[in-house]
């Protein structure tokens, strides 16, 4: 178990190791501090990291017109939450898909290769030539499974039985070459035969079934086309038919989605507009249209071919049959075109014995040329064919998987937003990208932007504390670096539960939280310093670019007299003066209500009034009325000289030693006070480096504040100024005031 990081302070360059052997670990630091380096350079297989990269990379990324989830935190989002079977099959999947696109790509080319080398026979579609033949190939392989050596499966095709043909070497391929260019009338009739489909089925079929077959189909529907072309007629008119139907198009376009004609607004003109939309949709005019442009072109080629009279002399009984089916295809269009009933007629097609010939010897070819590239184009077709099954059958098995861990993700993840108190309508869908049904975040309405910055990190929060509940297997430990930015006080306590409850994050983890918030650092740790059970369970550590160094957790019970009297002994610069000197005022009322409290005095709202009311002797009660105005006038100038600091101090030690006949502030601080000099001035805007000067710090930010501008900070203001308040225990109700 690694009870120490180990991180290089990119700034100072120092290199620092934080102890983190106990449960938890709080690291306090402002910004700069190094915390941010430490959760970069923790060991991510150790540790599951919760920063600003996390929720870049993860959840969502800010830009200048708001926050959005991108294509590459989309993609993160969904590897974060997918099953490791669902993170295993993409990778198979993703492997096998590569290399089904190489061996395409290769295939590609090698058929390439194929069709150019048969190009000086015959012009052929080497993909849909073979798969004619596809019954009649006689061949062994093995299998392939998805991790096959490529190689070996393709050595492991053996063709029995290749495609039919009867030259049985180079010789006579060459000779029957010869035969295909002494016949370059017959070579070129054939050409424009397979120009077209259907006269190259008449030429195979040897009749017109495939064309009476269309014709019959077409009959079964003529009435409907006849009543739409009278209705079409009825609103064409004396028009063309074409300028008539684009306008009523722009028309329909204009009228989509409404229940009233928006020219005259009249509803009683919608039965109208769907008849009109009816017409203008109808497939079956489009059909009717379509079957006529294709026997149009049918007759057109034919007639090509039956007026070339080298084509008639060297296949006359062939030509003579396309004469006679251009006439019934003449016949059937006139039929069509006027709308009337026609006889289905059969043709016989005579296929001289030249072309026969010609054929075979093509055929031969072709195959012969084949049979040397066959076995590898096996190969191509099969291994396509299975690796695209494999491919299909994944992406089944992926989609079922994180369908089912969608659910699981869904449900865990709103278990935490509802921890945290997230408002929010989100729920997690899947998105087909590249068939990997990719899980992602769904926000309702105009997604992120309508969400505040605190919502927005309390989102990437619950999809870190998501992960985490069904993934903590993986890791001995978190690192939270700065979680409370932007929330409440309330999300302070929400977070806390999370990490005291073992069924959230379970207590096995490690947990290093490291903050500059040290208001949020009193939350989390309330509930530890007082545990006999717990407080060897954590540790409380300061970071600076320097240094890492243990603080004593008790820091967090400290009373004002004693942050007052342990800061001040150490006070040894400006910047530490500036910090303290407003709570003179402060320590005078609480050692004033202490003196009231002994002589069973009652409380008033006037210090005045009090001093006055002590059994003291009368010179003394004039004393403590001088100082407390001495205090007063200093306590409350946001800057002070050497000079009046001394005054300000010594009056705080009388007032001390006539109410309880010590002194308060050390005589060290005035002996550092001696070696200033005498034009030094404290700061107006001092910094706090630890978190007792970030306590001190919020405190003189209230008690300077102008209470004119914020009701609640007035409130504040009077609220810090009361003896029975000490800012060290109302720190965080003020606080809380402030958020709310």
């Amino acid at each position: 178990m690694c009870n120490v990081i180990n991180f290089k302070n990119l700034d100072s360059l120092s290199d620092l190791s934080l102890d983190v052997s106990r449960n938890m670990t709080f690291v306090y630091g402002g910004n700069g501090s190094g915390k941010t380096t430490l959760s970069r350079q923790a060991d991510n297989d150790l540790f599951l990291v919760f920063n600003q990269d996390f929720i870049n990379s993860n959840v969502y990324v800010t830009e200048s017109e708001g926050s959005k989830a991108d294509k590459f935190n989309k993609e993160n989002f969904s590897s974060l939450f997918l099953g490791e079977t669902a993170v295993e099959m993409i990778r198979r999947k993703e492997k096998t898909l590569k290399l089904n696109k190489e061996i395409k790509k290769e295939k590609e080319n090698f058929v390439k290769e194929i069709e150019k080398d048969i190009a000086q026979y015959k012009k052929i579609n080497v993909d849909s030539y073979i798969e004619d033949y596809t019954d009649s190939i006689e061949f062994e392989y093995n299998v392939y499974n998805e991790n096959d050596n490529v190689e070996e499966y393709k050595n492991s095709f053996t063709l029995q039985n290749g495609l039919p043909t009867s030259i049985e070497d180079d010789s006579i391929l060459k000779t029957q070459a010869l035969k295909l260019k002494n016949t370059l009338t017959l070579t070129q009739l054939l050409k424009d035969v397979e120009k077209n489909p259907i006269i190259n089925n008449l030429k195979t079929d040897k009749n017109v079934n495939s064309i009476n077959e269309e014709v019959l189909e077409y009959l079964k529907i003529i009435d409907k086309i006849n009543d739409l072309e009278a209705k079409q007629s009825s609103v064409s008119s004396e028009a063309n038919s074409e300028d008539v139907f684009s306008w009523i198009k722009k028309g329909l376009d204009f009228q989509k989605d409404k229940n009233h004609c928006i020219w005259c607004l009249s509803k009683d003109n919608i039965k109208e507009i769907q008849r009109l939309r009816e017409l203008q949709e109808s497939k079956l005019i489009n059909i009717k249209q379509a079957l006529l442009a294709k026997y149009k072109q049918l007759s057109s080629d034919i007639e090509k071919i039956s007026n070339n009279q080298s084509y008639r002399m060297i296949a006359k009984k062939f030509v003579s049959s396309l004469d006679s089916v251009k006439k019934y295809i003449d016949h059937i269009r006139t039929c069509i075109n006027e709308n009337k009933t026609l006889e289905i007629i059969a043709i016989e097609i005579v296929v001289d014995e030249i072309i026969v010939t010609q054929e075979r010897t093509e055929s031969n070819i072709v195959n012969y040329v084949l049979n040397k590239y066959l076995k590898d184009l096996l190969f191509y077709f099969k291994f396509i064919e299975e690796s695209d099954s494999i491919i299909k059958s994944l992406t089944k098995n992926i989609k079922d998987e994180n369908t089912k861990y969608a659910k699981k993700t869904e449900e865990s993840l709103m278990l935490f937003i509802r921890e945290l108190g997230l408002n929010k309508d989100v729920n997690i869908k899947l998105d087909n990208a590249a068939g990997n049904n990719r899980i992602s975040l769904n926000v309702d309405g105009e997604g992120m932007k309508i969400f505040s910055e605190g919502q927005k990190h309390k989102l990437a929060l619950a999809v870190f504390f998501s992960y985490l509940k069904q993934n903590h297997e993986k890791y001995r430990g978190i690192i939270l670096d700065d979680p409370v930015i932007s929330l409440d006080i309330f999300a302070y306590h929400s977070l806390r539960n999370i990490l005291s409850d073992d069924s959230l994050v379970p207590w096995k983890l490690k947990r290093v939280i490291l903050t500059h918030n040290v208001h949020y650092l009193f939350v989390q740790v309330s509930n530890l310093v007082d545990n006999i059970e717990k407080k060897d369970d954590f540790m409380i550590c300061e970071i600076s670019p320097n240094y890492i160094r243990t603080v004593d957790p008790q820091l967090m019970n400290v009373d004002d007299i004693t942050l007052f009297t342990s800061y001040i002994s150490e006070t040894r610069s400006i910047n530490s003066i500036s910090l303290i000197y407003w709570m003179t005022l402060k320590i005078q009322r609480i050692l004033l209500d202490l003196k009231l409290k002994i002589q069973s005095k009652s409380i008033c709202q006037q210090p005045l009034d009090e001093i006055q009311s002590l059994r003291l002797e009368q010179c003394m009660i004039e004393e403590l009325i001088a100082e407390n105005r001495t205090i007063e006038k200093f306590a409350y100038k946001k800057t002070l000289k050497v000079e009046e600091i001394k005054k300000l101090f010594k009056s705080l030690n009388t007032t001390s030693n006539i109410l309880l006949n010590d002194n308060i502030v050390p005589d060290n601080f005035f002996e550092y006070l001696e070696t200033l000099d005498n034009d030094a001035v404290t700061i107006e805007n001092p910094e706090a480096l630890n978190i007792k000067e970030e306590i001190l710090l919020f405190g003189r930010k209230i008690f300077y504040s102008d209470e004119r501008k914020d009701r609640k900070i007035s409130y504040m203001k009077n609220y810090i100024k009361h003896t029975r308040y000490q800012i060290t225990d109302s720190l965080l109700a003020m606080k809380a005031k402030l958020d709310y």
